[in-house]
């Protein structure tokens, strides 16, 4: 299997590239709804391919340079940004109040036409669950992290965005009629309107933090969108539509600035780990920042976002290898929830075998069994529905098999840890540069 390094660096550019095309999308849909159309879906319509591509390589390169630049000001970035997305958040709820003291609330909930399918169920999950990935990209910055505040970083933001995000459903559900706010019915999917987002990156020293993208955010499915323009417009007409395509696109520039936070530091340890040229391992003398590291995440992200189409291509194997929104969710959902089931399932196997290994932090039972039948159930279901595209990515995890076995001889190590009677920690701690600091300060989570 591949690394947990490996894997969380590939996810992390797969996620960063959607996001950086969802940023590139609402910055062309202001620019031509102010340039070409009155109309902001006319104006969508409009907006060429080859300009969302430029506008999001764009956003990505001024992240990169922020984040190679200063270390202190892409955090104090994120902090403002972060404030700023809450508040949008806040703004959209008070915008669905005001519609209801109103008295034009739409009043057409019907779950008419929905899908009954599991496998509909288990693809809506992972849009739905992409949304709330940001808590494991906490453990990949631990160590920037004041000792004994990671649990609290991840249950605080965690709790502020589910509570955010049904405020904010709910006003959207007040304000849209139901037929705006879910996806043609020929697609054979219900998707429930949940905003892309993440709690991705706890700020350098504090103790909670969280970045979310407003309920403006669209979804991207085969081509068609749920957008944020829509409320706006519903609220305040064109320039309501402009101001939260403007929200949307802030939200997602700082989506972009914690993701490349994290996945450079993924790339400095894959280097010091010797899974990558030990240059990658490097920080500026000058700046104290990982630039090799940057430079190579933002070069995969550039390669990712040239290659996606857009709109997604007829040709079912021409999406599987070019990918659109919804393929790339899917192979980083399968990918990420695949390697989830295998480290939880871990979790359970070591409880077994090693009932007194020393555990600073001891989750209940309950909780590991829950995760892995959930995850289980969304592998499975996913490659009845979509059997190429998880095929695909069941190929890209075992890639990761050679490597692996490679770095383990390099070390003077065998596979598994019962043939050498190393513990657990030996071996979590080679191939994870954080294990060692979280055990130490009460952060291990197994």
């Amino acid at each position: 299997m591949v690394t947990a390094d490996q894997l969380a660096l590939e996810s992390s550019e797969r996620s960063r590239n959607s996001i950086a095309i969802i940023a590139g999308e609402y910055v062309c849909r202001i620019l031509w709804h102010t340039a070409f159309s009155s109309d902001p879906r006319a104006a969508a319509r409009g907006v060429p391919t080859i300009a969302i591509k430029m506008v999001a390589i764009l956003g990505l390169l001024l992240i990169s340079a922020l984040q190679a630049w200063s270390t202190k000001a892409g955090t104090r970035a994120q902090l403002v940004v972060t404030v700023f997305k809450v508040l949008a958040i806040v703004l959209v709820f008070i915008g669905g109040l005001v519609y209801l003291g109103l008295g034009r609330v739409v009043s057409d909930f019907s779950f008419d036409g929905s899908s009954k399918s599991p496998t509909a169920y288990a693809l809506a999950l992972f849009s739905a669950l992409w949304t709330y990935d940001g808590f494991d990209q906490c453990n990949y910055v631990a160590r920037d992290c004041k000792p004994g505040t990671l649990p609290k970083m991840i249950n605080t933001s965690l709790a502020m965005i589910v509570v955010l995000f049904c405020l904010a459903n709910i006003s959207y559900f007040l304000v849209l009629p139901f037929d705006v706010v879910r996806p043609p019915p020929l697609l054979g999917l219900f998707i429930l309107l949940i905003p892309l987002s993440a709690c991705r990156l706890p700020l350098r020293r504090l103790s909670v933090s969280g970045t979310a993208l407003p309920a403006a955010s669209l979804i991207l499915i085969e081509g068609w969108y749920l957008s944020g323009l829509d409320f706006g417009r519903a609220l305040a007409g064109p320039v309501g539509a402009l101001l939260f395509a403007l929200i949307v696109s802030i939200s997602c520039l700082g989506a972009l600035n914690s993701s490349l936070y994290t996945s450079s530091r993924l790339i400095v340890a894959a280097g010091e780990q010797g899974f990558l040229p030990r240059l990658f391992s490097d920080y500026n003398s000058r700046q104290g920042t990982p630039i090799n590291g940057i430079l190579l995440s933002s070069a995969l992200s550039t390669v990712f976002i040239i290659i996606v189409m857009h709109p997604a291509p007829r040709s079912s194997h021409r999406r599987l290898l070019t990918g659109d929104f919804s393929n790339l969710t899917l192979f980083y959902g399968v990918c990420a929830w695949t390697w989830n089931l295998l480290v939880v399932v871990g979790l359970l196997v070591l409880r077994v075998r090693e009932p007194t290994l020393k555990r600073p932090y001891r989750t209940y039972l309950a909780t590991p069994i829950l995760f892995a039948s959930t995850a289980l159930f969304l592998i499975v279901l996913s490659c009845f529905s979509k059997p190429w595209q998880s095929l695909a990515a069941f190929v890209f995890c075992s890639a990761g098999t050679v490597p692996y076995y490679l770095q383990v001889r390099r070390s003077g190590m065998s596979v598994f840890a019962s043939q050498d009677r190393r513990t657990a920690a030996d071996l979590t701690g080679l191939f994870s540069p954080f294990a060692e600091k979280q055990a130490t300060e009460g952060l291990e989570m197994t």
